[in-house]
């Protein structure tokens, strides 16, 4: 696992720990798709929850507490 870079990462990384969750930042492969219960990533636009790939369907709740939790603390800023 890397650590995380810029402004959005790190970012990600606060309210992925405040929402009680474990980081790993990792490139997800064919393998990581066909084992995976959720998907998302974080970019400058917020979080991105990935509905579907390569067939499979994936659940959302985790990018929804990581996403409330930077709206938590970005309204603190």
């Amino acid at each position: 696992s890397m650590e995380p870079r810029g402004v959005e990462a790190e970012l990600a990384a606060e309210a992925i720990s405040r929402s009680g969750l474990k980081l790993s930042i990792e490139p997800v492969t064919e393998e990581h798709v066909q084992i995976l219960d959720e998907l998302f990533y974080v970019d400058y636009r917020g979080v991105t929850s990935i509905n579907s790939c390569s067939g499979r369907r994936f659940m959302s709740g985790c990018a929804l507490k990581v996403a409330t939790s930077m709206e938590q603390i970005v309204s603190k800023m």
